[in-house]
């Protein structure tokens, strides 16, 4: 998962990462090799030397480095950051555009774009901010992408949703979530996300836990899948210091994170508590299946949070000092995520110590629950 070249950036110094990565880009030559780089400042905190390094090289014209300046504006709490992925020429015409559809009832297809993750949260924006659109029966909403399928299949469970069909349908007019987002905001239309699904919480008497300790690897950016994601070493560290009150307690863990073959040998051969389900995972149906099993949801930034919590699920969320910019205001008052989820977050850059403790301490409490229960 490490890119070696960088190795800086995976460790605990911070300041020698911040240090090294500048150094980096005044050592690359042409925009596009700068930009690769001055795109990582981000992931480790440095939001001010991106913004300095984008003005810089004019970085801001160039797909890469609208990202870039759409996470700082998000960091900084700008209000419809989405404006950074729409050049200033397109705005008025999108909203013209819009505008036009809307006020003579045409349908239009919302394209949800990114992850399985940020498919579903749009997906609860939308659904929640229709009502303050003058035709929500003309929206529809169309995933996207590698996973489409796996999305439609979990929406299709959603009711007073239209999904559009996958041959397309006539007449119908797409814009991007990205695109739509900023629309409403620049309308003052988006409400907060709310829940799509409704799903109880088992009794604690169950004793079973879900859990995901690593987040998918993204071959395009590794140094966000690590950042986001438990070492081994932790991981095993933990189950080590849980193995007695699971034993006692009788308490399971559903694990449904990715392991190489040696690292489920050695979960298997010294953690019996420990039940690795990933196998059994080919949807996100079969996810909530077994989150439906549990009494306890424990995820690192994955799109089992982002089902979580628009299941009506508690989740109990483990986030990296710098993450993804979308937890700031995803957990705001009025908001599904503020309701559902608990953020447990790094206080120094890749040091997972204090989480895991508090982890450890809330499965501690559920499971002497659950053998009172008994």
């Amino acid at each position: 998962m490490i890119d070696s070249t960088l190795w800086y950036l995976y460790g605990n110094d911070l300041e020698l990462a911040q240090l090294k990565l500048n150094l980096a880009i005044l050592k690359r030559e042409t925009k596009h090799e700068k930009l690769r780089f001055i795109n990582l400042l981000t992931y480790i905190g440095d939001y001010e030397g991106c913004s300095s390094w984008l003005t810089k090289t004019g970085g801001i014209t160039e797909i890469a480095g609208q990202q870039s300046h759409y996470r700082i504006l998000r960091h900084r709490r700008i209000h419809n950051p989405w404006q950074a992925l729409i050049g200033s020429h397109n705005q008025q015409s999108l909203d013209t555009t819009l505008k036009r559809h809307i006020v003579k009832g045409n349908p239009i297809s919302v394209d949800l774009v990114g992850g399985i993750g940020d498919q579903i949260e749009n997906a609860a924006v939308l659904m929640a901010s229709k009502k303050n659109i003058q035709s929500p029966s003309a929206l529809l909403l169309r995933p996207t992408g590698e996973n489409y399928k796996i999305v439609r299949q979990l929406l299709e469970q959603v009711p007073n949703i239209r999904i559009e069909e996958e041959r397309g349908e006539e007449k119908t007019w797409h814009v991007t979530a990205p695109w739509f987002r900023f629309w409403l905001n620049l309308n003052k239309l988006e409400e907060p996300p709310q829940t799509l699904l409704e799903d109880k919480s088992p009794s604690m008497a169950t004793g079973r836990i879900l859990a995901c300790w690593r987040s998918k690897v993204d071959q395009n950016n590794k140094l966000s899948s690590y950042s986001r994601s438990i070492p081994f070493r932790e991981i095993a560290e933990n189950y080590e210091k849980l193995g007695r009150t699971l034993r006692e307690k009788k308490v399971e863990i559903y694990d449904i994170s990715s392991y190489s073959k040696e690292e489920e040998l050695i979960i298997r051969s010294n953690y019996p508590s420990i039940r690795l389900m990933r196998a059994q995972i080919k949807n996100l149906l079969d996810t909530r299946h077994l989150m439906r099993k549990c009494s306890m949801i424990i995820t690192v930034d994955t799109s089992l949070v982002h089902l979580a919590a628009a299941s009506g699920r508690n989740v109990n969320l483990l986030l990296n000092k710098f993450p993804d910019e979308r937890w700031q205001d995803l957990c705001e008052k009025g908001s599904s995520y503020a309701k559902h989820v608990m953020v447990h977050q790094q206080k120094e850059f890749h040091k997972w110590n204090e989480p895991l403790e508090m982890i450890r301490q809330k499965i501690v409490a559920m499971s002497q629950h659950t053998l009172e229960t008994h």
